[in-house]
C-alpha cells in the first residue's frame, strides 16, 4: 500500500472567503482525527482571500475513501455549499522514486 498524496484548490464566493476559511477551520480537527490521515494542511494565497488550498497526505487509498465518505465531510460540504464558487480542483498523487513508502 502506498500513501496518497491530494491537492485540493478551493475557491469562496467573492467577499465570502472569511465564512469559508472559518468552516474549513472547523472541520479541520475532525480530519486530521481520521484513521490514515498523516497530514491535512490549509494553506491560503497572500493577497487572494477567496482562494484555498488543502494539502493532504493518506496512509493508502482506503484511507482517503473513508475520508470521502465520513459524515462529517458531507456535513462540511452541505454547510460549505453556498459559500464555495464551483467545484473544488481535486488531484491524487503519487510519490515518486521514494523508497519504504
Amino acid at each position: 500500500m502506498s500513501r496518497c498524496y491530494v491537492t485540493a484548490r478551493v475557491f469562496a464566493r467573492p467577499g465570502l472567503g472569511p465564512d469559508l476559511k472559518a468552516e474549513m477551520e472547523r472541520n479541520i480537527p475532525l480530519v486530521r482525527a481520521e484513521k490514515g490521515c498523516i497530514r491535512y494542511d490549509l494553506l491560503t494565497l497572500p493577497g487572494q482571500p477567496e482562494c484555498f488550498l488543502y494539502n493532504e497526505v493518506w496512509k493508502d487509498e482506503a484511507a482517503l475513501r473513508a475520508h470521502a465518505a465520513s459524515a462529517h465531510m458531507a456535513a462540511y460540504h452541505e454547510r460549505t455549499r453556498e459559500l464555495t464558487a464551483g467545484q473544488a480542483t481535486v488531484e491524487v498523487w503519487s510519490a515518486v522514486n521514494v523508497t519504504g513508502d
